[in-house]
């Protein structure tokens, strides 16, 4: 009788430990969650692993702007690096924590639809509302919805033109966003402009700047946007910035400088790099990419002088890039030169796709793009460098020779 009460205690037992075996473990939980380049910031695993190191990096580097209250910053990578996943990954990341509620991000009208499939591809579960078009209680509907709940509001800095007093505030009251994030944020280049100052007057805990082209001419244009991303709290005012930074830097790089004046104009440089630096990250396809063949070809003008000579090195590149199954972009200044590539390329078998300033429907360019990211039998997207040349997401292409062909 007591071996068989013993056995159905340990039966008992068995029972028990199967039961608490199949219960789940709450510490399991953190198992799909990875520590981003342990920086404290927690991203769900299966979109991390989708990333490369670099964009690792830059989802951390955004993060610790959040961390260390810093306001804002730049993401500021080349072209073609991915600056868009890596916010929808810090995005991503920072709703899943519950550290923020409401974000404002403003694009191009270009990019807008591309954005919102990028977040229904990559966080499907995040609610992305769109605030353009004319219909106007569509727009407030969606609006309202992501104030009073929480998720992200996509519009274009034109619809913002026109609503920042709606974007600003809810119920009557003014409405603070938890990040505003600009794309192609060097449109807000100039303080004085009616964008920029429509911006301003938004208010947001943080901000974030993604540009591939954050000085274009001159240093007032950086000054102009770290302004913005760190709320007028790194650089100073403009007239002190001016006197500080940017007069001594371009004396310095005149002709006719004087060795004091380089010196001077060298150290003030660095300093001002040293201040801006944990604000800012900027990689570059070259220092990313070593492995892949330079995204930019550059044909030589010794030894190619002829315009004839220059295309063919372009068509032999294409035509062996083609051969070991590459799809390939290609940019040129002018629609002249590319009507000349786009008559070779069809005369040697090529399949191509092409956008220019003649291609003016937002439709028909997205149609375009669709096409030839989901058609494999196009090998060629030929475009120019202004309507290519602005965030357009075509990955299917794994080289871009920016040839650089000259206007004929």
């Amino acid at each position: 009788k007591s071996r068989t009460n013993s056995e159905k205690l340990t039966t008992k037992i068995n029972k028990l430990e199967e039961a608490l075996a199949s219960l789940p473990v709450e510490e399991e939980e953190d198992d799909n969650f990875v520590d981003v380049c342990q920086s404290g910031f927690m991203l769900y695993g299966e979109m991390h692993d989708k990333l490369f190191d670099y964009q690792r990096e830059g989802v951390a580097f955004l993060y610790r702007l959040y961390r260390d209250r810093r306001k804002g910053g730049i993401l500021a990578d080349d072209m073609g690096l991915g600056k868009t996943i890596q916010i929808i990954a810090f995005l991503s990341g920072m709703f899943d924590a519950e550290l923020i509620r409401s974000v404002l991000l403003i694009l191009p009208a270009t990019l807008l639809s591309n954005w919102a499939k990028e977040f229904a591809k990559w966080t499907p579960g995040l609610r992305v509302k769109v605030f353009h078009g004319t219909n106007k209680a569509e727009r407030n509907r969606y609006l309202k919805r992501i104030q009073s709940r929480k998720g992200i509001l996509l519009t274009t800095y034109q619809m913002l033109l026109n609503n920042w007093q709606q974007l600003s505030s809810f119920g009557g009251k003014e409405f603070v966003w938890d990040y505003i994030i600009l794309d192609e944020a060097h449109k807000i280049k100039t303080p004085s402009a009616k964008t920029t100052k429509s911006l301003h007057a938004i208010p947001s805990k943080n901000r974030i700047l993604l540009t591939g082209t954050p000085v274009q001419n001159n240093l007032k244009e950086l000054w102009t946007l770290f302004d913005f991303a760190c709320q007028g709290s790194l650089l100073g005012t403009m007239k002190t910035f001016r006197m500080e930074y940017e007069t001594p830097i371009t004396r310095a790089r005149a002709k006719d400088a004087t060795p004091g004046e380089k010196a001077l104009g060298l150290k003030i440089s660095e300093n001002l790099m040293s201040i801006i630096k944990p604000y800012f990250l900027r990689r570059t396809k070259d220092d990313e990419l070593p492995d892949m063949k330079r995204s930019i070809e550059h044909v030589s003008d010794e030894m190619l002088i002829q315009e004839s000579g220059k295309l063919s090195v372009l068509v032999g590149l294409l035509e062996r890039l083609q051969y070991e199954g590459h799809r390939t972009l290609v940019f040129s200044l002018s629609r002249k030169m590319l009507d000349i590539i786009e008559r070779v390329l069809t005369h040697r078998g090529f399949k191509l796709m092409r956008i220019d300033g003649t291609v003016t429907q937002l439709a028909e360019r997205e149609k375009r793009i669709g096409m030839f990211q989901k058609g494999a039998d196009y090998s060629v997207f030929l475009l120019t460098t202004q309507v290519g040349g602005t965030g357009l997401t075509l990955t299917a292409a794994k080289r871009t020779p920016i040839s650089q062909l000259p206007s004929v």
